[in-house]
């Protein structure tokens, strides 16, 4: 019940500290988690904020060069004459001096005219109906042939008494502008984009897209969203307006693209960067809480280490105090027991095992005479004087009161075995007391032999007990052998 007791009490310490030690894994886990959670969600709201930014910026010039169009359109309007030297003249100072590499006149025919003389046919191009139409509009990139570069248009209506009488359009390099725009943008390293309204991709020169795509739709089969980002999910957004963000994997890498509309023809502006360069900014966030991360397991782990070691120091005591005998350090009765079990069962035995049971003589007179502290002290004479008679690796205990259990293992010679329960027999007779000079302490020595007197521990017990018994009735200080043979 002792033993039962006790390992209950081990096996909750145990549960607690490895409930304790769990929970703090947790805590950790969970630290670890926000963290990154945390970086994760201010890493796109900043990137949400940058393209927002500039996408806010490119809109604000593209208005700028429409309103630019605009007052050209009202001089030109007001001349009277929609291809007159005058406002063919105004267009070629306008190509001299302003950001369009070509500016035309269109008539509503559909026929474009431009300084240079050179006529255009654009009467089927979707700009040109939408100004026609009263309303700015811009081209999508491969519509406009005016010099056969990849450009946009710009185009607004000429108006004249609440009539649009033409358009005047020109041919702007959206594509320069963006680049500029995103070249300060987390040092460079990301691409920056345009979507059109028919999802073409306007991209930076020299840049090429992964699948070398040209359309919205090739990028997107081209690269591996991440759950719960899916390519239809982006591509209704962009058609529908919405800014956003979504992760995919781009180049081998884990990445970013965000999203903005324009505002303008359905267009949208891009970004895409990988998420190591996104996250640059709290990169020594997460290098602090690896090293807390490896601090901590380590800590753990000497934690552990210093709670084992004390924990096995503390069992080897406990198990020493449990099986000793306080008084002489001898085994107790019941390790004593235990011990010659599991030698007879599974010690490599060679010979005779010989079991002695040993009983000082006259020590009830000692201890009631001269009390129980004299009895006491020479009960701790007598286990020493075994402890030096005997082979160290012989089993030694205290039974009883003032007895005393031997085994000694693996003697080949058993006239050596009465030698030595004579030697005993003297050596105690030698032990002196101090509180009673002149008294004299004996012993009287039972033996018994393996497997001649007995197979296991309870038959060479009993047959060395009853050898005891004689011995004691022959008038002590003596020993007897055991001369009963047990059948095995």
């Amino acid at each position: 019940m002792r033993h039962h007791k006790k390992r209950l009490t081990q096996t909750r310490y145990v549960a607690t500290l490895a409930a304790f030690l769990l929970f703090l894994s947790a805590c950790l886990i969970v630290f670890y988690y926000s963290v990154n959670s945390a970086a994760e969600h201010y890493t796109e709201e900043s990137l949400h904020t940058s393209v927002g930014h500039q996408a806010y910026q490119l809109q604000y010039i593209l208005n700028n060069q429409f309103t630019a169009l605009s007052y050209l359109a009202d001089h030109i309007s007001h001349t009277g004459d929609l291809l007159g030297e005058d406002s063919l003249s105004l267009l070629q100072s306008v190509e001299q001096q302003g950001d369009f590499q070509c500016v035309m006149i269109c008539t509503p025919d559909g026929v474009g005219h431009t300084a240079d003389g050179t006529e255009t046919q654009i009467g089927e191009r979707d700009y040109f109906k939408q100004s026609m139409q009263g309303k700015n509009s811009m081209s999508d990139p491969l519509s406009s042939s005016l010099n056969g570069e990849e450009r946009v248009v710009l185009s607004v209506p000429i108006w004249s008494d609440g009539q649009v009488i033409g358009i005047l359009g020109g041919s702007y390099d959206l594509r320069s502008i963006s680049t500029m725009l995103f070249s300060d943008l987390y040092g460079g390293k990301g691409i920056s984009f345009l979507i059109s309204g028919n999802g073409t991709l306007i991209i930076p020169e020299g840049v090429v897209l992964e699948g070398s795509a040209t359309h919205v739709k090739e990028l997107c089969a081209s690269v591996e969203f991440e759950y719960p980002d899916t390519e239809e999910s982006l591509e209704s957004n962009l058609k529908n307006g919405v800014s956003g963000s979504c992760r995919f994997r781009y180049q081998e890498e884990e990445s970013y693209w965000i999203y903005e509309p324009l505002g303008i023809e359905d267009w949208n502006v891009c970004y895409i960067i990988s998420r190591d360069d996104a996250q640059e900014n709290y990169h020594f966030i997460l290098q602090y809480e690896t090293f807390f991360i490896i601090a901590f397991f380590g800590a753990v782990a000497g934690l552990l280490f210093v709670l084992l070691r004390f924990y096995l120091q503390d069992r080897r005591e406990l198990l020493h105090l449990a099986n000793t005998d306080p008084l002489t350090s001898l085994l107790n009765k019941e390790s004593t027991q235990q011990a010659i079990e599991q030698w007879l069962e599974r010690g490599e035995k060679t010979g005779v095992q010989v079991m002695l049971m040993l009983d000082m003589d006259g020590f009830k007179q000692i201890n009631d005479t001269y009390g129980h502290g004299v009895g006491d002290h020479t009960l701790q004479q007598a286990a020493t004087l075994l402890k030096s008679i005997f082979r160290a690796d012989d089993i030694l205990g205290r039974v009883g009161g003032d007895e005393f259990m031997i085994l000694m293992k693996n003697v080949s010679d058993l006239h050596a075995v009465e030698r030595q329960m004579t030697r005993v027999c003297r050596c105690f007779q030698e032990i002196t007391i101090p509180e009673a000079p002149g008294l004299v302490a004996g012993c009287s020595i039972g033996a018994a032999y393996h497997p001649q007197h007995g197979a296991n521990f309870t038959q060479l017990y009993r047959q060395a007990d009853q050898a005891l018994y004689q011995a004691k009735g022959c008038g002590r200080g003596t020993w007897i052998i055991c001369q009963n043979t047990t059948e095995v």
